[in-house]
């Protein structure tokens, strides 16, 4: 053995592996299994402006909440998140104080599925709201890539929630075989 190896040899018997953090990793598996994107971009060389955004948001019926952004929670429930936006820009918060100040490039939509209501309807309601604040916003409606969305994306789009709601049934169904 030459001493290269043993180098890399007693480099290994050194690592210690955390065997609590691994299972840690393991046992917290989101409960949700798919998330669903679009963003709204400025059009080149420009920004939103925070008011402006605040006052999209509102008009939206989108409140500020929970990770320090805005969502759309279920009827009379806002334990219940349908779809949120957020700030493209990291750290993704959107503080109400802050946006008479803030400018940005984009926002970023997304809704995490499955949630409390069928994930085509909850795509549908977050679709409809991205275009009326693009509008609002003057902005472009793009793709989680930020490229502009096309029909085909949301086409595809809607065939994946599609796909989940037809594996949460027959995951739902195989459960009920065994009460």
């Amino acid at each position: 053995m030459d001493s290269d190896e043993k180098v890399i040899e007693d480099d290994f018997d050194e690592i210690e592996i955390d065997e609590e953090f691994d299972d840690a990793e393991v046992d917290e598996a989101p409960d949700w299994e798919m998330v669903v994107a679009l963003t709204i971009m400025a059009p080149e060389s420009q920004m939103f402006t925070g008011r402006a955004i605040k006052s999209a948001l509102e008009q939206q019926e989108m409140h500020f909440g929970d990770m320090q952004i805005y969502h759309r929670y279920t009827v009379n429930n806002r334990r219940q998140t349908l779809f949120s936006v957020a700030n493209i820009l990291d750290p993704g918060t959107l503080l109400p104080d802050q946006l008479i100040s803030m400018k940005t490039p984009g926002l970023l939509m997304f809704a995490r599925l499955p949630g409390p209501v069928n994930g085509l309807t909850v795509f549908d309601s977050m679709l409809d709201t991205a275009q009326q604040l693009t509008a609002y916003l003057g902005g472009i409606l793009c793709d989680e890539k930020r490229e502009p969305i096309t029909d085909k994306h949301l086409e595809a789009t809607r065939n994946r929630i599609f796909e989940l709601n037809l594996s949460l049934q027959a995951g739902n169904k195989s459960d009920d075989d065994f009460t």
